[in-house]
C-alpha cells in the first residue's frame, strides 16, 4: 500500500483490510480530453489511443457488460504503464437476453446512438414526461428536458429507478432500450471522430450533452439522409480512420461494427502498438478499396448536392406560383361572396333607344276609340312596335337561356358544356350586320342606354329628326284625350238612362 494511503487508513479507517472493503486504483496523470487538447496527437498517436480504448471495451463486452458512457473525460492514462483505462461505470449495465437491463439511466447525450432518442408526438406526451420527472432534482429535470428543433421536440429515453435499482416505466411516453454492446460501439465511433476530425460529432456542452435541439435532431435522424452523414465524415482526413468511423456509426445497431471486429480493421493494422510497421500488400489493397469506396461516396454527395440545389430552385418557383394562385383564389372568393348580381351584357342587332327616345315612344303608344264606340283599337305604328318588342323578347330569352346554361356548366365544372354554349353564341355574333353591346345595370337589371348627344357618331341632325315626332306625339295625346272624354260621356249617359 502506498505510504500516504497507509497513513490515511491508520488515522481514519482502522481495522479495514484491503480487497474486502476498499478498492485502491493507480493514479492517472491525464484524461483523454487533456491529452487531445494539450498533446495534440497526430494520426499515429490517434491510432494508439483508439486501439487501447477498443481493447478495453472488447474486454468488458466479453464479460457481458456495457460501459454506457464512453467519452474523452471517462478515459484516463495511468502513470505506471502509460496505457489508457476506462473509468466512471455509473451508466454501465449487464448485457443479458434472459434478464435484460436498460440503457439511459445516466447518460451523456452527445455520444448516444439514434435508438436512444425519442421524438415527442404531441403536448400530451410532453406533459406526461414532465409529470414523470416532476419529483426529481432540478438539475436532473433540466438534463432530461425536451430540446426543440424545427417544431419537433426530442428527449433521451431515460428513466428513474426504485430502491432496488429497477426501472420505473409507468408514466413514460416511450419504450426503454435494452443494454447492448452496440451502444458502446457508437460511442467509440464518436470518440474516434473527435480525435480524427478535431471537433465533436455534434455540438455539445462541457458535460458532453447535446448543446441544442438541432444537435439532438441530427443524432435522432442520423442515417436517414446520406448527404448529411457523408458531409460529416468528410472532415476526417485519414481515409482508413474515416472508413472505421463510418462502420461504427451505422444507424441500425445490427449493422454496427462490433468492437472485436473493429480491432481487425485496416486502420489498426497499418501501425499496431504505435510502431512504424511497413504496410503489407494486403493492407495496401484494403486501403485502395477504402479510397475507391469513399470516392463513390463523394460522387454520391456531389450528385445529392446538385439535386438539392435543383429542388430548392424548383421549390422557389413552386412557392411563387402557389402565392400567385393564392392571390387569384382569394380575389375570386371575394368577388363570389361580395357581388350578388354578376356583371353581364347583351348583344343586339339593333340599337336600343335612349332615355329621351323611350319617352317619345311611350307617348306614341296611344289608344284610338272605334267608330261605333264599342272599344279601342291600336294604330299601325303601335302594332309594329308590339311586334318589334316581341321579337326582341324572344331573342333575349335565347341569350338568357345560354347564360344560364353557361353558368350551370361552370358551377358543375363541365368544361365541354361551357364551351359548347360559347360556340353557339359566337355563331350568332359572327355576322356582317352591325350589332350593339349593352351592359346590364346590376341594381335594376336593365340595359344601360346613353342619351343621343352622349353617344359617338350622333349629331344635331338627330334632334331635328326627332322634332316632328314630338309634334306628332302631342297630336296623338290630344286625340287620345278626346276619345277618352267621349267614352266617359257615353258611359254617363247609359248610367242616367238606367
Amino acid at each position: 500500500m502506498h505510504g500516504e494511503l497507509r497513513r490515511l487508513k491508520d488515522a481514519y479507517l482502522p481495522g479495514l483490510t484491503v480487497g474486502k472493503r476498499m478498492l485502491v486504483m493507480d493514479a492517472a496523470d491525464r484524461n483523454l480530453f487533456q491529452i487531445y487538447q494539450q498533446e495534440r496527437p497526430d494520426i499515429n498517436m490517434v491510432r494508439i489511443l483508439v486501439q487501447q480504448v477498443a481493447e478495453a471495451l472488447a474486454h468488458m463486452h466479453e464479460k457481458k457488460f456495457m460501459h454506457g458512457d464512453i467519452k474523452l473525460l471517462n478515459v484516463v492514462r495511468f502513470r505506471l504503464d502509460g496505457r489508457l483505462r476506462l473509468i466512471d461505470f455509473d451508466a454501465g449495465a449487464p448485457i443479458s437476453v434472459e434478464d435484460p437491463s436498460y440503457a439511459g439511466a445516466k447518460f451523456s447525450s452527445a455520444v448516444l446512438p439514434p435508438e436512444l432518442f425519442y421524438k415527442l408526438k404531441d403536448e400530451a406526451e410532453r406533459q406526461a414526461l414532465q409529470s414523470y420527472w416532476g419529483s426529481s432534482e432540478m438539475e436532473l429535470q433540466a438534463k432530461v428536458a425536451p430540446l426543440k428543433a424545427g417544431g419537433r421536440s426530442f428527449v433521451v429515453r431515460s428513466f428513474r429507478t426504485d430502491a432496488l435499482d429497477a426501472p420505473i416505466m409507468e408514466g413514460l411516453p416511450y419504450e426503454l432500450v435494452e443494454a447492448s454492446e452496440k451502444i458502446d460501439c457508437w460511442a467509440l465511433g464518436a470518440l474516434a471522430y473527435m480525435l480524427g476530425a478535431g471537433e465533436p460529432l455534434v455540438s455539445s456542452t462541457r458535460d458532453d450533452d447535446c448543446a441544442s435541439g438541432g444537435a439532438m435532431a441530427l443524432l435522432h435522424d442520423w442515417g436517414t439522409k446520406v448527404a448529411h452523414v457523408l458531409s460529416r465524415l468528410e472532415k476526417v482526413a485519414d481515409p482508413a480512420l474515416r472508413d472505421l468511423i463510418s462502420k461504427l456509426l451505422h444507424r441500425d445497431p445490427k449493422d454496427r461494427l462490433p468492437v472485436e471486429k473493429a480491432l481487425d480493421h485496416v486502420f489498426f493494422r497499418t501501425g499496431r502498438d504505435g510502431g512504424a510497421v511497413a504496410p503489407q500488400k494486403e493492407v495496401l489493397e484494403a486501403l485502395v478499396m477504402i479510397q475507391e469506396e469513399q470516392l463513390k461516396h463523394k460522387a454520391v454527395l456531389s450528385a445529392v448536392d446538385a439535386r438539392t440545389l435543383l429542388i430548392e430552385q424548383l421549390s422557389g418557383t413552386s412557392l411563387r406560383e402557389l402565392q400567385r394562385n393564392r392571390e387569384v383564389m382569394l380575389k375570386a372568393i371575394f368577388e363570389a361572396t361580395e357581388v350578388q348580381t354578376p356583371t353581364t351584357f347583351i348583344v343586339l342587332r339593333e340599337r336600343l333607344p335612349s332615355k329621351k327616345e323611350q319617352r317619345v315612344q311611350k307617348r306614341k303608344l296611344g289608344l284610338l276609340l272605334k267608330a261605333d264606340g264599342s272599344g279601342f283599337e291600336l294604330d299601325g305604328q303601335l302594332i309594329d312596335a308590339v311586334k318589334e318588342a316581341q321579337e326582341r323578347f324572344e331573342e333575349s330569352k335565347t341569350w338568357v337561356d345560354r347564360v344560364c346554361r353557361f353558368g350551370s356548366a361552370v358551377v358543375n365544372a363541365d368544361v365541354n358544356a361551357a364551351f359548347t354554349t360559347i360556340q353557339e353564341s359566337l355563331g350568332d355574333l359572327v355576322t356582317s350586320e352591325k350589332m350593339y353591346l349593352y351592359l346590364i345595370d346590376e341594381l335594376t337589371g336593365m340595359p344601360v342606354c346613353g342619351d343621343p348627344e352622349e353617344e359617338e357618331g350622333d349629331d344635331s341632325s338627330e334632334e331635328d329628326d326627332n322634332a316632328p315626332g314630338e309634334d306628332a306625339m302631342e297630336e296623338g295625346e290630344s286625340e287620345v284625350d278626346q276619345a277618352q272624354e267621349q267614352a266617359a260621356g257615353r258611359k254617363g249617359t247609359v248610367a242616367t238612362q238606367s
